[in-house]
């Protein structure tokens, strides 16, 4: 994600509903997810499973979808959950980078 996230400082929300994660920093987003994700599964991966809703201006652009955390558990049992994604970026020296990122998890559909 380095690549596309902006230079400056980057805000990402993840509401669980009764908890919500904020981060300022790919960095710190990095620190909160890691520790889930590898204790959590062997192996995981983000699915877009809807059609994505985008809006361009001259200097901002939202990305709008919905999509599937899908993962194998360490004792092989396979778990997914639903979230919705909302993405907004800049136009920076030519090239679309990543602002904000909030991402909304489906009410009880949570393992984490």
């Amino acid at each position: 994600m380095d690549e596309i996230a902006s230079g400056g400082t980057i805000r990402m929300t993840t509401d669980f509903g009764e908890v919500t994660c904020f981060s300022v920093s790919l960095d710190a987003y990095a620190a909160f997810w890691a520790p889930f994700l590898t204790e959590t599964f062997s192996e995981w991966f983000l699915i877009v499973d809807s059609p994505l809703q985008v809006t361009v201006g001259d200097r901002y652009a939202t990305a709008c979808f919905d999509a599937q955390l899908q993962g194998i558990m360490h004792d092989g049992d396979r778990k997914s959950h639903r979230q919705t994604m909302q993405q907004t970026y800049t136009k920076s020296g030519g090239a679309w980078r990543l602002a904000q990122e909030q991402t909304k998890i489906a009410p009880g559909s949570s393992y984490l």
